[in-house]
């Protein structure tokens, strides 16, 4: 009885749950990262210039682009100074300038030293390579390196080469057609009698 006499008094729970975290608004600048905590994260390369919604949890960073979120890390702690690359924000800026994909640092920092050095042995080493972070991500890090260890090493490496390992080998050039194929017995007495086609007995 009691508790239906302090109905009355009880607060609805809220709609939306409570957002523990710290926020702060930084703008893209021209590396396109955010700085927060002394740190710096990557966003896309799009947003350069552009401000950018930054939600620290304890062990999470997540930010915000008009209400969407376009990247989130782990978060960093520490004396500061330290970058978190994202590659795929700066693959589009990668695919204008091929030339500095051996220089740029997200590329240093998210791709294994030995995968870049077998991108300079490609034709067109600089374009090539962008082309082979593409695969990375579009397939995996871990595919494509594993493509790189099947390819013989007296083999010049191409990417037409490297697509033909991800979409497979064919079996073989042959269409399979069926040998043995079934035929219903048709009476044909009223096509003989019209056209008095003698049948032999």
């Amino acid at each position: 009885m009691r508790l239906f006499q302090e109905a009355s008094y009880f607060y609805s729970l809220p709609k939306y749950s409570f957002d523990t975290s710290k926020t702060a608004i930084a703008k893209v600048n021209e590396y396109s990262t955010v700085r927060f905590d002394k740190n710096n994260y990557s966003v896309p390369a799009t947003l350069i210039g552009q401000e950018a919604t930054i939600k620290a949890y304890g062990n999470e960073i997540r930010i915000h682009h008009k209400s969407a979120v376009v990247a989130s890390y782990d978060r960093i702690y520490g004396p500061g100074g330290y970058t978190s690359y994202t590659l795929e924000h700066y693959m589009p800026l990668l695919e204008r300038k091929p030339r500095s994909v051996f220089n740029a640092k997200p590329v240093r920092q998210a791709i294994q030293r030995d995968l870049l050095e077998w991108g300079m042995k490609f034709p067109n080493a600089n374009r090539d390579t962008v082309k082979l972070l593409r695969l990375c991500l579009d397939y995996g890090t871990d595919r494509i390196i594993g493509i790189k260890n099947q390819i013989p090493a007296t083999v010049s490496p191409t990417i037409d080469l490297v697509r033909s390992y991800l979409d497979g080998p064919v079996s073989n050039g042959v269409i399979s057609v069926a040998t043995d194929i079934s035929v219903d017995n048709v009476d044909l007495s009223a096509y003989d009698a019209k056209f008095k086609v003698a049948v032999n007995g």
